[in-house]
């Protein structure tokens, strides 16, 4: 229905981020499971493992507001101040990385394998208009291999939301807290594998 559509529903759905990518709720809601145990960096600098902060105890789809909700660990003791500037509200922002099988254009609905595919719209108009209608690139078969903490986010809606625990004091705990808890040492020893692997 939204692609048959797509000049009404264009209109009055949440749109593409800064880069001009965009996933359908039924696609983040299949790949939100990816982003558990996944490393948590500064400014995506996820080449090297050992420039992990943290990682990403948790993810669940939010079916009301439509967005992944992550749970991060981040090192504090590791990482004084990149906790202590999250703790101040320094840094509100993060950020994903993730790898897709294909993608399709918002406009003339190619689908994309490769550089190859990639058709006129998405190469000169990718994250702007395109005869009125915005010119996105449909993420699908995605997968997350990382979250960042950043100062500028591609979606300016990914914000820290709170900051659950911290210098051993819990605060504002939310009623699955326990549940965290119990798999954390599980994600602990699953990031550890993947660095050794």
């Amino acid at each position: 229905i939204f692609w048959d559509n797509f000049e009404k529903y264009d209109k009055i759905t949440r749109g593409a981020n800064f880069n001009g990518d965009w996933w359908s709720c039924d696609e983040l809601r299949r790949a939100a499971p990816t982003f558990k145990g996944v490393s948590v960096f500064c400014e995506h600098e996820n080449e090297n493992v050992e420039n992990a902060r943290g990682i990403v105890l948790d993810a669940v789809y939010n079916e009301k507001g439509h967005y992944i909700e992550t749970l991060l660990a981040i090192d504090a003791e590791a990482f004084p101040q990149l906790a202590r500037s999250i703790k101040k509200g320094y840094v509100t922002s993060t950020s994903m990385g993730c790898t897709c099988t294909s993608s399709k254009c918002s406009i003339c609905r190619n689908e994309i394998h490769s550089d190859d595919d990639i058709c006129f719209h998405l190469a000169n108009y990718k994250g702007m208009k395109f005869n009125g209608l915005n010119c996105f690139e449909e993420s699908l078969g995605t997968s997350f291999f990382e979250d960042s903490i950043v100062v500028q986010p591609a979606d300016e809606n990914a914000k820290i939301m709170e900051i659950i625990k911290t210098a051993g004091k819990v605060s504002r705990v939310g009623k699955n807290w326990n549940a965290y808890i119990e798999t954390k040492d599980n994600a602990i020893i699953n990031e550890r594998n993947q660095r050794f692997a």
